[in-house]
């Protein structure tokens, strides 16, 4: 009996650890979105597995209760911020407002330089086939009768002009790019509007691809500014990764490695793109590839001031990144409610990338 008694105590005392660990790693990952990571760059992992973590405290929760145990009111406390902050990732309801003809239809996406095969490993195509890519994501695009276009790692082989080509693929859009040369071809960010686009311009990143372009649109009179957006990647290999288990590989310090890098440099991109912001004359939208999830210190400081498209008006999971499905959402549309109202906002499933595009609809707040 004693024994017995023991047993019991232990099992309990091990089961509150438990509980209190899980618990403790939820409410840290709260606190990413307010700790600068370039300071302390393993919050931003915390902010990564906000999900996993609440889906462990709501199983630990349900067994609390099955076991009449006193941790459950410990974990339900801790979780409570969770009903909040999960309306960032998944959304039950979507816009309430139907949208019409004369309504801003707009979408973002990170096109993968036309060189993801979702049954392959990338790099599987050659220069003739990620045009054909390129051609069939230009026709889908199109498909979508979108206003606004904002297009993230667009990439064309040398020898093709690329104001020639956009503007054979994309009849009826002032178009505005910038191109990094590379030695297979140019790659950036492109935006394409059938508004007019008033002025343009770049927010030039040091010693990386990534960068953010803007464009002044003039939207039935009013202006607005548009980021296209895409901050830098951590450029991990997942499948690289699981592979490296149990050899030699030491592909799991290199991702270490390239984490610790990447995570300074998109925060000093963000303040970048922030400090421009502050010197623009007009209100500013953001689309983008943002390569940060919504518990992140890049999402809380460039959602100030605006609103989330997807949490506004968004239905269903929020995940963008076909690589971490359903974990990841890290591409954005971001606007001023002074100007614009949300009516829709969804993530289109669609695998001519390793991301889903991001369409949304706006009214003009004057037109409410």
């Amino acid at each position: 009996m004693a024994r017995d008694g023991k047993k019991k105590r232990f099992s309990r005392a091990a089961f509150s650890a438990v509980c209190l660990v899980s618990a403790g790693l939820l409410a840290i990952s709260y606190l990413s979105m307010v700790v600068d990571p370039s300071k302390l760059w393993i919050m931003t992992l915390f902010g990564i597995m906000f999900l996993p973590f609440l889906f462990l405290n709501i199983v630990l929760f349900l067994w609390s209760l099955f076991r009449g145990s006193k941790m459950a009111a410990v974990l339900l406390i801790v979780m409570i911020p969770s009903v909040f902050l999960s309306v960032r990732f998944v959304r039950f309801r979507g816009g309430s407002e139907e949208p019409s003809e004369d309504d801003i239809r707009m979408i973002t996406y990170n096109v993968c330089a036309f060189y993801f095969d979702p049954d392959e490993e990338r790099d599987v195509y050659d220069m003739e086939g990620r045009v054909s890519l390129a051609e069939r994501t230009a026709e889908y695009i199109m498909g979508k009768d979108a206003d606004i276009i904002c297009l993230q790692e667009f990439f064309l082989p040398r020898g093709i002009d690329v104001m020639t080509w956009l503007s054979a693929h994309f009849p009826g859009y002032q178009i505005s790019y910038f191109m990094n040369p590379g030695h297979l071809g140019l790659s950036g960010n492109v935006t394409l509007s059938r508004f007019p686009i008033a002025g343009k311009g770049r927010v030039k990143f040091e010693d990386t691809a990534n960068m953010a372009i803007y464009a002044d649109l003039d939207i039935h009179g009013t202006r607005l500014r548009l980021y296209n957006c895409h901050y830098q990647s951590y450029s991990i290999s997942l499948p690289r990764i699981l592979k490296s288990f149990g050899t030699s590989d030491n592909a799991v310090e290199d991702a270490g490695v390239k984490m610790k890098r990447a995570i300074p440099l998109r925060v000093a991109q963000v303040e970048q793109v922030l400090e421009d912001i502050e010197s623009c004359p007009v209100r500013s939208m953001l689309a983008g590839d943002f390569n940060d999830t919504p518990l992140s210190y890049t999402y809380h400081r460039l959602i100030d001031g605006r609103k989330d498209a997807f949490v506004k008006a968004g239905k269903g999971l929020g995940s963008t990144y076909s690589g971490f499905y359903p974990l990841l959402r890290i591409d954005y549309i971001m606007y001023p409610d002074e100007e614009l109202s949300a009516l829709s906002c969804g993530i289109d499933r669609v695998q001519y990338s390793d991301h889903y595009p991001v369409l949304a609809t706006f009214r003009l707040a004057d037109d409410d």
